[in-house]
């Protein structure tokens, strides 16, 4: 009981109350190796909401231990978030993708929803955006069908996210009111600003910077009631860039204090490497220098950050009048796009890329391009050899609905048998 309120104090924004609970919690005396593993937690939820990374990296690192050896997806769950928290992305996707699959296997159709929200935001920060968006849309499904509304609303969040990072405005203002609406119901700080700053995204992905830097400012002030300090702090790197691009750094200088205070104290190379690039674009010492500590982090942030970090630079070389070193960061944050299927900021890149005299290749879309999130999806399963009444099963379809996408998947892709499918490069589904 004193985690399941540990949790919801920390997603209604209220971290002192967090830390007290979870203070709590780590007192009582565990007797099963899940009660060892809830005490750790505590103990590590506690030290991070207090602020204190310091002791939070070694109590983080105690708890996903214990996690390996309980086979309950709620504390994989929890597992997943610490090791987002202690900048461990691969551990974190590890630990979701088998919450979702215990989940699955036991037909935990209450936890299924909030397991495959944790995998999609893993998958987002490994930069496979195809199959975050077919795991949100999963996620929505699946908690609608339940009345799950806490699941449905973190599941819209993901996708509201998604789709403001590839420019599709109607559907991530969208799914962005919808989740926005289902959260007035739950009063969850964590999810309103959630959604907030997946509009604010939207915004700097079109090229409104001004209008980005607003809502974000806004999102990051900390005297306003409802902004969740820890969404806050995430945002200050996007703000930070869009106050660049509209001629307003000056405004995001005290955002800065406080996201530097925070990664100098927390255990993210990640963190870190935003760090370096926010200090660049608010021309704070030595710009250069701090683009090149950006980039050379390890393990540095996710792809699309990278990304993002090769384009600023490029564009920062390019207006220092540095064309020829400036082409290969614009080339490969070009590339970097184009992989995530992000058109809106690949044609930035393209943009600035032209402007240093060079012509940007003609955009040669993959075939997987043409599939749907969800065929995508079952392509990967086909391609790790389920049969379709297996896929059904697992993803809670029926195998007539399956034999329908994977003809049009035959269809778009030109291949005959699923062994061809196979061999063409389809990438593997973590719900296999």
């Amino acid at each position: 009981v004193l985690m399941e309120a540990t949790a919801s104090a920390a997603y209604a924004g209220d971290l002192a109350q967090a830390v007290v609970l979870g203070a709590r919690g780590a007192m009582v005396v565990p007797l099963t190796e899940l009660d060892h593993f809830r005490a750790a937690a505590m103990r590590a939820a506690a030290a991070y909401f207090a602020g204190d990374h310091e002791r939070a990296t070694p109590l983080l690192a105690e708890a996903i231990l214990r996690a390996e050896r309980v086979e309950d997806p709620g504390p994989l769950i929890w597992a997943a978030d610490f090791a987002s928290m202690a900048g461990r992305a691969e551990d974190s996707l590890q630990y979701a993708t088998r919450a979702v699959r215990i989940a699955r296997e036991q037909a935990l159709l209450s936890v299924l929803p909030l397991a495959l929200q944790k995998q999609t935001s893993a998958l987002i920060a490994h930069g496979r955006f195809g199959l975050a968006y077919a795991t949100a849309q999963e996620g929505v499904r699946l908690a609608s069908d339940s009345g799950h509304h806490w699941g449905v609303s973190w599941n819209l969040a993901n996708l509201a996210r998604l789709d403001a990072l590839r420019g599709q405005e109607h559907q991530a203002r969208t799914h962005a009111g919808q989740a926005l609406q289902l959260a007035s119901f739950s009063g969850a700080a964590m999810l309103v600003s959630f959604a907030e700053w997946a509009l604010g995204l939207l915004d700097l992905t079109l090229g409104r910077a001004s209008e980005a830097t607003d809502r974000l400012l806004a999102l990051s002030a900390p005297d306003r009631p409802r902004v969740h300090p820890v969404i806050a702090l995430g945002s200050i790197p996007d703000l930070i860039e869009a106050a660049a691009r509209s001629g307003r750094r000056e405004e995001t200088l005290d955002r800065l204090t406080r996201y530097a205070d925070w990664a100098r104290r927390s255990p993210s190379p990640a963190g870190l490497s935003l760090l370096a690039r926010c200090r660049a674009l608010t021309g704070e010492g030595n710009e250069r220098q701090h683009f090149e500590t950006a980039l050379t982090s390890n393990p540095g942030p996710s792809p699309f950050e990278q990304a993002r970090t090769e384009l600023l630079y490029g564009e920062w070389l390019r207006r220092d009048r540095e064309p020829r070193e400036a082409r290969p960061h614009l080339r490969k944050a070009s590339e970097l796009f184009r992989q995530l299927a992000t058109a809106p900021w690949e044609g930035r890149a393209d943009a600035e890329l032209r402007a240093t005299g060079e012509t940007a290749r003609r955009r040669d879309p993959s075939t997987l391009d043409q599939l749907t999130p969800q065929e995508l999806q079952i392509a990967g399963l086909v391609a790790a050899g389920m049969t379709n009444r297996q896929i059904a099963t697992q993803l809670y379809l029926s195998p007539r609905t399956i034999d329908y996408h994977l003809r049009k998947v035959f269809s778009k892709l030109e291949v005959a048998s699923r062994t061809e499918l196979a061999h063409i490069g389809v990438p593997p589904s973590e719900s296999a």
